[in-house]
């Protein structure tokens, strides 16, 4: 997957929690990734919230006596306030201040602003284009709809050979920024192409989501929660993944979870966090009452760099690297998932002979691959410590995926058992 080429496909629509900029952006991601898309209609009640109207816009610009369009949606996306109403006439520069966004302390950055549950129109602009604005009026014009419609929502599935379930989820509800958002869609992208090539000896099934931030999350859940919960075994968030700062994990509120466990092995000797009530989605599915214990991982979130939320946010704010970076550990995390289990000790007593059965060799240290027994070994003294396969992974310094082998030779030739 080259996935830069999907970058430059999915950067330049709009797309908001709703709308056709959101579809257009799940139509490309299907033409790489398997999707099904639901729509949650207009007006849906889920817990305390309600689907929102659908938002759709068509263009909009600021002129001014001479027709000159000083503010064009065409031009940035970002231009205008999202889920911005329909306007049309002529106003005065008094009153189209009072319609107009800027970052003083960030003159050359647009920001991206949002008025989802009341409605009003207005423009987001650089603070230092202000001085363009000399004219006492000027034409806007706003060709938008909100009106009853959806919300859409993108889910791909790896089945394994149970219906437990591990959820990736990243929020889709943002328009042209490249951190805050598309580096969480890419970088599930790319962990669903790594993962596909373990799709066939997989036990669990991997539902990957692309879902409006907040209101998709609670709609799905408003519908999904209790089935969800009977056969839930971990879930992560995926955002603000692409830049340069290191890859961080943030437990879930419970904390010391499979899905915690698998993570801080695979994240080795990178920054682990506690829970934080901020964030992506992760926040939603640790509610109480929800109990779905979802960790985050990140680079710098939301308030770590100075482009967020703005038109800075651009291709020059993420790396591949940092994508192929966060989707690896991702496959990690879920392939120690995968590999968990109780390791039980069975042999008791003095190290077992293992040259007897061919599976160490005879001669000296430069002389045979010993790296096997060795683990096989260490497994077996770790099991009499240690029940989880990942708790004694973490005694040996490596990640637990890898002990697959050892593990399977080891109970083979009666060192241990293990259980699911």
């Amino acid at each position: 997957m080259e996935i830069m080429k999907v970058f430059d496909e999915l950067f330049p629509l709009n797309r908001c929690i709703s709308g056709q900029g959101l579809r257009e952006s799940l139509g490309i991601i299907n033409g790489y990734v398997p999707l099904t898309v639901t729509e949650y209609p207009s007006g849906m009640d889920c817990y305390d919230w309600q689907v929102p109207p659908e938002w759709n816009i068509y263009d909009a610009y600021v002129a001014n006596s001479k027709g000159e369009k000083l503010i064009d949606f065409q031009n940035n996306n970002l231009h205008v306030l999202a889920y911005c109403a329909p306007f049309e006439g002529w106003v005065s520069m008094e009153e189209l201040k009072k319609h107009f966004y800027t970052l003083e302390d960030m003159p050359d950055a647009i920001p991206y602003i949002t008025s989802v549950y009341e409605e009003r129109w207005g423009f987001c602009l650089k603070h230092s284009d202000l001085e363009s604005f000399t004219d006492d009026h000027y034409y806007v014009h706003i060709d938008s709809k909100i009106e009853a419609g959806s919300i859409s929502l993108g889910q791909a599935f790896l089945k394994g050979s149970s219906q437990e379930e591990v959820i990736i989820f990243s929020h889709t509800g943002h328009p042209s920024m490249a951190n805050d958002q598309l580096s969480g869609i890419l970088t599930l992208m790319l962990t669903y192409d790594k993962l596909r090539a373990y799709e066939k000896d997989l036990r669990y099934t991997y539902r990957f989501m692309f879902c409006p931030e907040t209101i998709g999350t609670a709609a799905f859940l408003s519908l999904n929660h209790d089935q969800l919960k009977n056969r839930f075994v971990a879930g992560y968030t995926a955002t603000f993944i692409g830049d340069k700062s290191p890859l961080k994990y943030k437990m879930s509120l419970k904390e010391n979870t499979l899905g915690d466990k698998a993570a801080i092995n695979a994240m080795k000797s990178r920054e682990i966090l506690s829970f934080t009530t901020y964030g992506s989605d992760e926040r939603h599915f640790n509610a109480p009452g929800i109990d779905l214990p979802f960790g985050a991982f990140y680079r710098a979130g939301p308030y770590g760099y100075p482009e967020y939320h703005t038109s800075l946010d651009n291709r020059s704010v993420i790396s591949e690297q940092a994508l192929e970076e966060a989707s690896d550990i991702l496959v990690e995390t879920l392939l120690n998932i995968e590999a968990e289990r109780k390791v039980i000790t069975k042999h008791l007593g003095f190290e077992p002979k293992l040259d007897k059965l061919n599976l160490f060799p005879t001669l000296g240290k430069k002389y045979g691959h010993k790296s096997l027994a060795h683990e096989m070994l260490a497994i077996w003294r770790y099991s009499s410590k240690y029940t989880s396969l990942i708790d004694i992974a973490n005694a040996m310094g490596v990640k637990a995926y890898t002990l697959n082998e050892a593990l399977e030779t080891a109970e083979r030739i009666g060192l241990v058992t293990t259980e699911r």
